[in-house]
């Protein structure tokens, strides 16, 4: 077993520390958790919603311990969705928007003033006061082609939520992880359950699936010890071939070779 420490709360100097023990997998996998599934879609919400799922089901499989997801939602912020049909028929475009609400948030240089051969920005923006609320922000007026002034509530809607602490990404595509140890079973035998129960979820439409974590690490390894053991095999071909300068001999050698096994174990067994 493993020590994996992970730190509960930190404070004034002090600390609180959370020891639990997982297998460490095949020797020379290390590097990330055994168990990992990568969600792939665009939509956060409910990628999120998928991952606790899974979460959820891969914890109750004897032998996984700390299942968790690496979404961290529960950041606020203020959701502004625009009214794209109305805003075009009044005349105004998304890019207004968005240049008005930065001009009133964060402020904008408006041009530039010289004093004793120093320049300066002149930053035009909204008061402290008058930025503080979302009533606020509703109240920023844009400025339409024919000279209206329209406020900005009354072509989008704004809402409060809680948005992702950080967006992850995997071959261009939004990714939330939900990974897990093990203990007491073996890996092989571990990833196999939680392939056959999470094979039952109905995934919504645009997510995908990607198992990783050791067990396919240890896979991948296979794959390629296999592709160099052919390529050994056919080097040893082509060198006895040249040497003997047959394509018959070679054969015959390198067919024998299996059939000392045979001793081998045998000698092993007795041993």
């Amino acid at each position: 077993l493993r020590p994996i420490f992970e730190w509960e709360q930190a404070s004034l100097g002090l600390a609180k520390i959370h020891i639990t023990g997982g297998d460490e997998g095949p020797p020379g996998l290390s590097g990330g958790a055994p168990v990992s599934i990568d969600i792939r879609g665009y939509d956060l919400k409910e990628a999120d919603t998928l991952a606790n799922r899974i979460s959820h089901i891969i914890g109750e499989i004897k032998g996984v311990v700390e299942p968790e997801t690496s979404s961290e939602m529960g950041r606020p912020e203020l959701r502004i969705s625009i009214d794209r049909e109305l805003a075009a028929t009044l005349g105004i475009n998304t890019s207004q928007v968005a240049d008005a609400i930065q001009t009133a948030n964060e402020g904008t240089v408006a041009s530039h003033f010289r004093e004793g051969g120093d320049e300066y920005g002149i930053l035009v923006r909204l008061r402290p006061q008058d930025r503080q609320s979302l009533a606020d922000i509703e109240r920023i007026y844009l400025s339409s082609p024919g000279g209206q002034q329209i406020s900005l509530d009354s072509i989008a809607k704004l809402q409060r939520v809680a948005g992702p602490v950080k967006i992850e990404r995997k071959d261009q595509q939004r990714v939330i992880t939900v990974s897990a140890h093990v203990t007491e079973r073996s890996l092989g035998e571990i990833d196999k359950d939680i392939r056959s129960r999470v094979s039952s979820l109905v995934l919504p439409p645009g997510f995908s699936l990607k198992y990783g974590g050791e067990q396919e690490q240890m896979a991948e390894s296979f794959r390629s010890f296999a592709l160099a053991l052919i390529l050994a095999v056919i080097l040893v071909y082509m060198v006895m071939a040249s040497q003997f300068e047959s394509l018959r001999y070679p054969f015959v050698i390198m067919f024998s070779v299996p059939f000392a096994a045979i001793g081998v174990v045998a000698i092993l067994f007795l041993t």
